[in-house]
């Protein structure tokens, strides 16, 4: 049976590892033949003092990287073209804007094949789990969008009519996401005004006499949320000024957010430095508040000022209060409204470049399961009283205190759209209850104020069925010997981009700490990509015994380890038994709100019914207890959609 969407955790954006052409400066210039790449050193005005082997190592970077995107578009164009093949006598709803005469619609999307209507449960396209989505600015095709598509070329017509059908069958509102290049743009701007102030900044926080930030965004490294400007240092190593989005995390709307997540960011690597030294991060060499002020390590600040920080964690100490964190306030001040910290490169380089190539390699695979494991065992020998995130408290205590909400990233994708996620930033869990509770509640504000949320009667059906059904199971995962706790720091963000490896696949490092906080330990799993499928990709039985036998090595492997660091293996059999009793897959479902309903409907419905995934009476009858007047609300959702879809004609117009 068809699913709902095949959506990843989010849609990866890589910042250098474009399909553009990229340069570093003016020191590179591309050349070759067409299908062949290669890049040859090209004279510059200022050599910066860099090693060659800086320059070797960025285009090695490059060239991998570039060879990875390549695969992925080839990848989604061949799933794109079957998935058209497979539903070719599907009523598409592209037909919507087909039959309008206004705009020329020839040939439908991806995501406007996958999605078959009639019988049974339909699914919505993958927004990233086989290959990045390629992003059309509405600005680069006014030219095609004209009444008169007789005038236009038959590719050009193709072309402006697809990025339309694809805005609309979107699952996210891309009246928002339109805007992100523009404002992209803009922020990046207002950094290249800065950059004289930033280094002198740079240079006084790290006691350096000179450094250079790149002049190039292009070469920036941004993923959804943030952006690492490369700044080149005298030794010839390469620090990164790493900076939020304002326009991606809902400071508009909800302000204070930008604060937050550098707080939370920041005090999950001041504690792991701290308190989990062997885990493998950036060293944090200072950071900056959203209000100006800065804190540096002590080694960078004056003597005094070390000195006064010691005696305050003695005193701290000796009266029972929160230790003060051991950086410094320093007297340098900053105007980046964003805030920022400022940290060392990444050892090693990102698992995403080399896990198409060997992600069969037992041997390797075995090195990055045991990195893995080692650093969960770590962070898991320090229980935490509360289900919440670290937040750094400056003022009186300047300390880290466990008292800011859960952040994750569908907190603020949801806030950035003007709609509350239901979770005040001050509110952390006793009970896992309350916080599933809240997860729900956060998809449940989704269906009810984003305009195009629900498609159609059908889907409605569907998605408020799949709400309704997670509540009413919840009891059945949550064991009530752990339910209020202990809790564990948790990397929640551990996707393969952000895992760094050395050739054998040796864990190097570990980056994007922003959506850090604690978890039960039922809730901790082994990665979902391990066999290179999304969330919610697990289509039949095939998949499932594919996962189940990397998962099994992966137990084996945490098993050994927590018995030589524990003497004991509880942790490892906690989580087998989360696979064997399905709570891998509803903790998935109440933690990934887009790949919810396809986990709820092809994972978790069969262990109860194997026959209610296929039938659309249990859709019909459940979705009346989601809320009641539940008809009534599909109607209103239906009727905000045709709306929405008129204010998108009119913006690509």
């Amino acid at each position: 049976m068809g699913k709902r969407g095949s959506n990843d955790e989010r849609v990866e954006e890589m910042a250098l590892w474009e399909l553009n052409d990229v340069q570093i400066g003016n020191h590179y210039e591309r050349g070759g033949k067409e299908g062949q790449v290669y890049y040859s050193r090209k004279p510059g005005k200022e050599s910066l003092g860099l090693p060659a082997s800086f320059w070797e190592r960025e285009l090695k970077y490059e060239r991998q990287a570039r060879e990875l995107a390549e695969r992925q578009v080839l990848s989604s164009a061949n799933a794109a073209l079957s998935t058209r093949r497979r539903n070719q006598d599907g009523r598409l709803l592209s037909q919507e804007i087909a039959n309008n005469p206004n705009i020329g619609v020839v040939t439908s999307s991806a995501e406007n094949a996958q999605r078959k209507r009639g019988k049974g449960k339909g699914k919505k396209e993958d927004e990233g789990a086989v290959a990045q989505e390629v992003k059309v600015h509405p600005a680069t095709h006014t030219s095609y969008l004209c009444a008169n598509s007789a005038e236009m070329p038959s590719d050009a017509v193709a072309e402006a009519s697809n990025a339309l059908a694809n805005a609309i069958d979107k699952e996210e509102n891309v009246l928002f996401s339109m805007r992100y290049p523009e404002l992209q743009k803009q922020f990046y701007a207002s950094i290249l005004e800065q950059t004289v102030e930033l280094e002198d900044m740079i240079c006084r926080l790290l006691q350096v006499q000179t450094c250079k930030i790149h002049r190039q965004p292009r070469a920036w490294r941004h993923g959804s949320f943030n952006v690492a400007i490369i700044v080149w240092l005298p030794s010839g190593k390469t620090a990164y000024l790493r900076l939020p989005f304002p326009y991606r995390i809902g400071e508009g709307p909800f302000p204070g957010n930008l604060e937050e997540k550098i707080r939370t960011e920041t005090a999950t690597y001041l504690w792991l430095q701290e308190h989990c030294p062997d885990v493998p991060i950036p060293t944090l060499y200072a950071f900056g508040l959203p209000d100006g002020s800065i804190h540096t390590r002590p080694q960078n600040t004056t003597w005094w000022r070390r000195a006064w920080t010691g005696l305050r964690r003695i005193f701290a100490c000796l009266l029972g209060y929160p230790a003060p964190i051991q950086y410094s306030r320093h007297a340098t001040r900053h105007s980046l409204a964003s805030g920022f910290l400022l940290m060392s490169e990444a050892e090693g380089e990102s698992l995403a470049l080399s896990w198409p190539k060997y992600c069969h390699d037992k041997s390797r695979r075995e090195n990055l399961f045991r990195g893995l494991v080692r650093i969960s065992l770590s962070m898991n020998s320090i229980p935490q009283p509360r289900l919440g995130s670290f937040s750094f408290q400056d003022g009186n205590s300047n300390s880290i205190s466990l008292c800011n909400r859960p952040l994750n990233m569908y907190m603020h994708m949801l806030e950035n759209e003007d709609i509350f996620s239901g979770i005040p930033r001050g509110r952390t869990y006793a009970e896992v209850e309350s916080y599933i509770s809240d997860l729900l509640s956060l998809q449940d504000f989704k269906l009810r104020k984003q305009p195009n949320a629900i498609f159609d009667e059908e889907d409605g059906q569907r998605q408020l069925a799949a709400s309704a059904g997670m509540r009413a199971i919840m009891h059945h995962f949550i064991n009530p010997d752990t339910r209020q706790g202990p809790f564990y720091v948790t990397l929640n963000d551990l996707s393969q981009n952000n895992i760094y490896v050395d050739e054998q696949w040796n864990v190097r490092c570990i980056i994007d700490l922003e959506w850090t906080h604690t978890l039960p330990a039922e809730m901790q799993a082994p990665p979902y990509w391990l066999t290179s499928k999304s969330v919610d990709g697990f289509d039949d039985r095939d998949d499932l015994e594919e996962y189940e036998e990397v998962l099994t090595e992966y137990i084996s492997i945490y098993s050994e380890e927590e018995m030589q660091r524990n003497g004991s293996n509880k942790q490892a059999a906690t989580q087998l038994k989360s696979w064997e009793n399905g709570s891998f897959w509803y903790f998935k479902a109440a933690t990934i709100p887009k790949g919810a309903y396809n986990i709820f409907n092809c994972n978790i419905q069969p262990l109860f019914n194997k026959n209610h995934p296929n039938q659309s009476i249990f859709d019909k009858v459940f979705s009346f207890y989601w809320g009641q007047q539940a008809l009534s609300f599909i109607e209103k959702k239906v009727n905000e959609r045709n709306n929405y879809i008129k204010d998108l004609k009119e913006a690509f117009a």
